[in-house]
């Protein structure tokens, strides 16, 4: 599909505008802190009368300046959201997809390439590259705490169990960096004893709730997989655990010749 004949003027020139008030806001931002520690110092020496209302009056005017400069920038940057919102609003979207630029990316998803150079039966030097798709996010979590996370929030409990503060906050320390905050916090929360911390002076053991999960008697993960690109793929991925082989792999047939 050949690309659209877009007229990108007006956004070319708001954007500009918007680049230009950016840096005069940014200069206005420090002329009021400047008229600020002035008037700041000012008053800590204890001068007063019409030197302080002077530098009162130039914060005013800076102030006054760089509001004016960010009202600006909000009229700018509604007309421009008017703009983008016109120009989408008026064109198919699936149009404009099609008329995008393909020299030009849009996204970067994760993959793994593969290359080998091989030689063919006329002695010229061919590129092999294969292309696996990865996966775009995945959140792993093990539902069951491992026999070491147990042993250590346990161990957390009990120096608190024993006032031992110290070693308390020691063990979190460690807990968060050896099984991230998140982790180290849930871990913490599904030990909690079933008694409560005994008072400053008295003994306690904590009392663990039971039964409490084994290690990776369960495991969670889920995937999010970029999109199957829209080709006919020429080679099979081989080596998968189960289920026929599927075709995840593009060879690209760009030779180079060799020496």
């Amino acid at each position: 599909m050949p690309r659209l004949d877009l007229d990108l003027r007006d956004f070319t020139a708001t954007r500009t505008d918007l680049q230009r008030l950016a840096l005069a806001q940014r200069a206005a931002e420090a002329d009021v802190a400047a008229a600020r520690s002035a008037l700041g110092e000012a008053v800590r020496a204890g001068i007063s009368g019409e030197r302080s209302e002077l530098l009162a009056q130039r914060v005013a005017v800076a102030q006054a300046a760089r509001d004016r400069l960010v009202a600006q920038r909000s009229v700018l940057q509604t007309r421009l959201d008017d703009a983008a919102n016109r120009f989408v609003r008026d064109r198919d979207p699936a149009d404009m997809v099609g008329g995008l630029d393909g020299h030009v990316p849009i996204a970067l998803l994760p993959v793994r390439i593969e290359t080998r150079y091989v030689s063919g039966q006329d002695q010229q030097t061919r590129l092999r590259i294969r292309v696996y798709p990865d996966d775009l996010n995945t959140i792993d979590h093990e539902a069951a705490p491992t026999a070491n996370e147990q042993e250590s929030g346990k161990a957390y409990w009990t120096a608190r169990f024993a006032h031992h503060d110290d070693d308390a906050e020691r063990i979190l320390r460690d807990l968060i960096r050896n099984f991230g905050r998140g982790r180290a916090l849930w871990l913490v929360r599904i030990l909690t004893p079933n008694n409560p911390v005994p008072a400053v002076g008295e003994n306690g053991v904590p009392d663990f709730p039971s039964p409490l999960i084994g290690p990776r008697v369960q495991h969670s993960r889920d995937h999010t997989r970029g999109p199957e690109p829209a080709v006919q793929y020429a080679e099979q991925h081989r080596g998968q655990a189960e289920g026929p082989p599927r075709e995840v792999v593009r060879i690209h047939r760009i030779e180079i010749a060799g020496d």
